[in-house]
């Protein structure tokens, strides 16, 4: 069926004189559309704001021509505008040439053939009492707030008990102290201090031992720095207010933001398969607090939540408003109702749990969220004052919260647990639990403490690795960032001296340059010998790339010709570098070749790593060491090994991986003979055989 535009104008007419089947209410569910937005009857609405509606069913590029949008303002009048249909060929999004006005209502008609829809629809929504420049300066008096609230500068680090670098850093960049290692997991960590005091800011990528990788330095402030599952960089920019993605050069090739009006929230973006974003904005609005809590402000600026899913257009294909669905009243008992600036809802992380469903995060409501992406409505409500759930085996529920996320290869979730009002001390933990959504009940699975325990009060982070490991940031607290495996064991611990939203670990390279090899084994030499290795370096850029800093943890390495060395565009050199006997033993180190840039513009880093190995005055096991007689056989060996002793006992040993990490230990032994089975990838691995008279061997074994 076509409408004719006289037949349209006199169905409008119909509706306005009162066919009340025709006024969308905001419960009202209609078959043939799946999600409007906004949501009919809603307030607040943004001045910028696009219309959105999605059918139930597919709809072709030719069928766009056959429905019609009608959008009228009581004070604007007649807001004609364009129509689209998104790559989902179900949903539209209808653009007015010009903006709404403050405080007006609009009515929208969607009138549609019904072959598409057997409900031509009509609704109404009202606009917010804040312009848009007006909006943009309370959204940025919130994030400074935020920051300035939690960061008045430089936290002093604890005790130092461990390895500080330096290796002549930038001025300004943090000090990074590792206080405890014990075989971490391979893989770089992401972390982005922040201290408005000192105007010190720095993205940094770490290796295990606290060398950075990567550094730039910016004016302004960072959050929320990681690897996308695209395998893109991205980090929010404070003053600007959006978020800007890094390919694997470092080049900035895109800038992400919220659109309707709304500013960006620096707490999440997450990068989806279909190359569709999720990411929060700010949502400022003037209310009347005195009728909402008693001695509540007449105009007091409360804070509201947008979640928005853009497509790969950057169109808005879903937006979700906490306007729509809490009250303010929904805060937590902490959240002072009575001040003239109000973060009700303060949402921090964003999880996709299914093609459905996504879960929200909301820190000063104590709650999660669970939320239909289809319709935008609420699904199940978790902690909080709405709290929908049976707690199975614990009482004392999350508090103040941040990053729910959805475990690898589980249904089970975690979540860092920043703790601000547990008893009868606050302190922070990760937190994994298990759902039953039958029977809403919530069991707590495992929960991973700092001993003693850290008390992040602000920001945080809790990452589930494949193997296991957990990666926690404990955001204002130091230590600063963690490592624990699935007993709750610590692994590694990092600290520096400012607050750091979120820290991440993640397997990356750059592609700026590459070497020919990942480690390089030296072998055996003589004391006061040396021995020289070479790699090539090739630069993958357009331009030119200067390799002019050499950094390692041993002082046995070093390089065999000066620095810098310029690698021409999309050229290779090779780079000579020199082991010296300076004493014997065996030794394990990275290299970490540097490219450092420092001008009035741009301090930055970009590095990349080679795994060192290499053993001086040892020989192999073949001559008679500390009187031992000992011997290992077989070696090359596939699978198990057998350690002899003609002469002392074997009180133990411990094998470590080619760059040092420990991999198996074996004590009380006390025997002159023993077989072990090396559960590990093939490789070069070194073994320290201990002696009943406390003498040692260190040697090198290959497994293969």
């Amino acid at each position: 069926m076509k409408y004719s535009r006289l037949s349209v104008i006199c169905l409008i007419i119909t509706v306005i004189v009162g066919s009340s089947n025709w006024v969308f209410s905001q419960n009202q569910i209609y078959s043939d559309f799946e999600y409007i937005s906004p949501q009919p009857l809603s307030k607040y609405i943004s001045t910028q704001q696009n219309i959105v509606f999605r059918f139930s069913k597919t709809i072709s590029q030719f069928d766009l021509k056959e429905v019609t949008v009608f959008v009228t303002g009581n004070i604007s009048g007649g807001l004609p505008g364009k129509l689209k249909l998104t790559d989902d060929n179900k949903t539209f999004i209808f653009k007015t040439h010009r903006s709404f006005v403050s405080n007006e209502t609009i009515e929208v008609t969607i009138v549609s053939p019904e072959y598409i829809s057997n409900e031509s629809i009509q609704f109404q929504f009202s606009i917010g009492n804040l312009e848009i420049t007006k909006r943009k300066q309370i959204a940025m008096k919130v994030l400074n707030r935020r920051f300035s609230e939690v960061n008045p500068g430089a936290t002093p680090l604890s005790q130092k008990t461990g390895l500080v670098i330096q290796n002549d850093l930038p001025d300004g960049f943090p000090e990074i102290e590792v206080t405890f290692q014990n075989n971490p997991s391979p893989g770089y960590i992401f972390v982005a201090p922040y201290s408005n005091a000192t105007g010190s800011l720095f993205n940094i990528i770490l290796d295990n031992n606290g060398t950075p990788v990567y550094y730039k330095k910016s004016t302004s402030g960072t959050a929320d720095f990681k690897v996308q599952p695209t395998g893109d960089i991205t980090y929010y920019d404070i003053p600007s207010g959006r978020y800007y993605r890094m390919n694997s050069f470092y080049d900035i090739v895109d800038t992400i933001k919220v659109s309707n009006g709304f500013y960006s929230d620096m707490h999440e973006l997450r990068m989806l398969e279909n190359g569709h974003y999720l990411l929060m904005g700010i949502d400022p609005q003037l209310v009347n607090m005195d009728t909402v809590v008693p001695g509540g402000h007449p105009q007091a600026v409360v804070v509201g939540l947008v979640v928005q899913e853009l497509d790969a257009s950057k169109e808005v294909v879903f937006q979700w408003r906490s306007w729509d669905h809490f009250q303010i009243t929904d805060a937590s008992d902490y959240v002072n109702l009575n001040d003239s600036l109000i973060d009700y809802v303060h949402g921090n992380s964003i999880e996709i749990i299914s093609d459905t469903n996504l879960l929200l995060s909301c820190r000063n409501m104590n709650e999660i969220t669970n939320i239909n992406r289809i319709t935008g409505e609420i699904i199940w409500r978790l902690g909080g004052k709405n709290n929908m759930f049976y707690m199975i085996n614990f009482t004392d529920t999350f508090c103040m919260q941040h990053s729910i996320r959805l475990m690898p290869d589980s249904v089970n979730l975690s979540l860092f647990d920043n703790g601000n009002y547990h008893k009868p001390l606050p302190y922070s933990s990760a937190v994994e639990y298990q759902l039953n959504e039958n029977d809403m009940e919530i069991e707590m699975v495992s929960q991973i403490r700092n001993d003693p325990d850290i008390f992040g009060q602000f920001m945080g982070h809790a990452q589930r690795l494949q193997n296991g490991n957990t990666i926690i940031g404990w955001g204002w607290g130091v230590p600063s960032v963690g490592e624990f495996n699935s007993d709750g064991d610590k692994l590694l611990e990092i600290s520096f001296p400012y607050a750091n939203y979120r820290a991440f670990k993640f397997d990356w390279e750059t592609s700026v340059f590459e070497t020919d090899m990942e480690e390089i084994n030296f072998g055996n030499i003589s004391l006061q010998d040396s021995a020289f290795q070479s790699i090539e370096i090739s630069n993958n850029c357009n331009y030119p790339v200067e390799i002019n800093r050499f950094l390692t943890n041993e002082n046995v390495f070093f390089p065999a010709e000066s620095l810098p060395i310029t690698i021409p565009a999309n050229n290779t050199k090779t780079f000579q570098i020199k082991f010296i006997g300076e004493s014997t033993g065996t030794f394990n180190d990275i290299l970490t070749l540097c490219w450092d840039i420092e001008t009035e513009t741009l301090v930055q880093r970009i590095a990349r790593q080679v795994s060192l190995s290499g053993s001086v005055g040892n020989q192999g096991l073949s001559h008679n060491q500390s009187g031992s007689g000992l011997s290992l056989f077989p070696n090359p060996f596939s699978e198990a090994f057998t350690l002899h002793s003609s002469n002392l006992l074997i009180e133990g040993f411990t094998i470590y991986d080619k760059i040092g990490r420990q991999v198996a230990k074996r004590e009380n032994i006390f025997s002159k003979k023993c077989t072990f089975l090396l559960d590990n990838p093939a490789g070069i691995y070194f073994i320290k055989v201990i002696f009943e008279n406390g003498k040692s061997i260190t040697t090198e074994m290959i497994k293969q």
